[in-house]
């Protein structure tokens, strides 16, 4: 099988699983941000930081570390783009640069690793690439480029090489 023809058949296997042919449970437990999260101060740690006003960026170096309530974002590299002196896009870039937030009250936590992690905070929409894994309970996604759409609870795994798009779906327990 070609690398193009495994990536769509991993496409539409993960479209048939979102939509709800297969593993309708899980599909519905997919998680939707806490909007909660988006209220509260950024706090961010760095070796070192560099403003540019005109430009409107920040970018932080070394042991990176960005915290808004749940949300927790390790990097090498952090450059952050403010519109309006509100951030409008996060970029983490390292070797594994690591997210992680809480998406549901009862703790439900989306965990993902990638060389570059790129957070459009208005649209809510989360990019990694190179190497992408995002993990959610006992199901993951693994590929090249892997893009999750938070307010829908939506995502999209685009393999990048012949290995194609890795996933484990673990369906919801349902009672007797």
């Amino acid at each position: 099988m070609t690398p193009e023809r495994r990536r769509w058949c991993g496409i539409a296997l993960l479209s048939m699983v979102l939509t709800g042919m297969t593993g309708a449970a899980w599909a519905s437990s997919l998680p939707r941000i806490q909007p909660q999260d988006a209220d509260e101060p950024i706090h961010i740690r760095a070796d070192s930081a560099e403003l540019d006003e005109a430009a409107g960026t920040v970018i932080y170096r070394g042991k990176v570390e960005l915290q808004q309530g749940s949300m927790n974002l390790q990097a090498d590299l952090l450059t952050i783009l403010l519109v309006d002196e509100q951030v409008s896009r996060i970029e983490a870039r390292g070797e594994r640069a690591r997210y992680s937030q809480q998406v549901r009250d009862d703790g439900m936590t989306v965990v993902a690793q990638a060389r570059t992690i790129i957070y459009l905070t208005q649209d809510e929409l989360i990019e990694l690439t190179g190497n992408a894994h995002m993990e959610q309970g006992p199901n993951s996604f693994s590929g090249g480029l892997i893009r999750y759409d938070m307010r829908a609870g939506r995502v999209l795994a685009e393999a990048d090489s012949d290995d194609g798009i890795r996933m484990i779906l673990t369906p919801s327990s349902r009672p007797d």
